[in-house]
């Protein structure tokens, strides 16, 4: 009966029931969600995971978060990342099949504890779910795409003593010369600030040919101490301040025909607004 079901509109649903379950749980690894919303759906991924004696994967899921409340949601972006790859390579469209092909092949903790905790045996049920797609059951791991860099998203970042000594110097030396008097109470000094950092950051880690890993982190720490430095110094100013809504109005909305367009030029007048007032800053910063 799943057949007759678009493939596509079974992941776009696939994709409601992750956000759906991610809201009411906020915490836990999103590879578990992405498990628990193919098994509340339909098709052979979900008959694939039918529990007959083990815990639910619900109860499961609740259990692990409890001890490991970590989201890793770069994780479930990598799984349905190489889901989608193995269904192109296949000719195939993305399906909760492939995205439970892609978990199990992933080897994610919270996954493979689920699994266990629902007596589901992980090589059966990649069976099933290759005969399900109609792949050969030799079928190597699907290969995994590259993770997001360290520093980005919920992903650690790299240690300092991990990044490479002479780059870490330099933003040492820039974070005991911050043009601290400068600043105002106003937010936008400080973003003008923070940009101004991160340029700097990464013009470092790309002089040095960092890996992305390297440069991404070293960007997350300087900024992570530029900041702290400011509340430090300046404990008035605002560092939660909603940038977007100061700026103007970025995501203007409009129901006329042309409204895209407006939001549009909105947009870029902003933007070089920003512009200009980080080179007004860093000129002013100098004296």
């Amino acid at each position: 009966m799943y057949r007759s079901i678009d493939p596509e509109d079974r992941f776009k649903r696939l994709r409601q029931r992750e956000s759906g379950i991610a809201s009411a749980r906020p915490e836990g690894s999103r590879c578990g969600v992405l498990l628990i919303a193919v098994a509340e759906g339909d098709g052979k991924g979900a008959e694939a995971l039918t529990i007959k004696l083990g815990e639910n994967l619900q109860a499961s899921f609740a259990r692990l978060a409890a001890s490991h409340p970590r989201r890793n949601e770069f994780y479930a972006i990598q799984a349905v990342e190489a889901a989608a790859a193995a269904a192109t390579r296949q000719n195939a469209p993305l399906s909760p099949e492939f995205v439970l092909l892609a978990l199990i092949d992933q080897r994610d903790e919270t996954v493979d504890q689920m699994l266990q905790g629902a007596l589901l045996d992980k090589r059966i049920t990649r069976r099933s779910i290759l005969a399900a797609l109609g792949l050969p059951q030799d079928l190597p791991p699907l290969p995994m795409p590259p993770l997001t860099p360290a520093g980005t998203m919920d992903r650690d970042p790299l240690e300092i003593s991990d990044l490479p000594a002479a780059a870490w110097d330099e933003m040492v030396r820039r974070q005991a010369s911050l043009p601290i008097h400068r600043l105002r109470t106003a937010p936008n000094d400080l973003w003008s600030l923070l940009h101004s950092e991160r340029r700097a950051a990464d013009r470092a880690a790309r002089r040095r040919q960092l890996s992305d890993d390297e440069r991404h982190s070293l960007q997350f720490h300087h900024i992570s101490r530029v900041t702290e430095t400011v509340s430090r110094c300046v404990p008035q100013i605002d560092l939660h301040a909603d940038r977007q809504r100061a700026d103007t109005g970025l995501f203007l909305e409009s129901s006329r025909p042309n409204g895209r367009v407006l939001a549009g030029i909105t947009t870029w007048l902003s933007n070089r607004r920003v512009g200009v007032r980080d080179v007004c800053f860093r000129v002013t910063a100098r004296r």
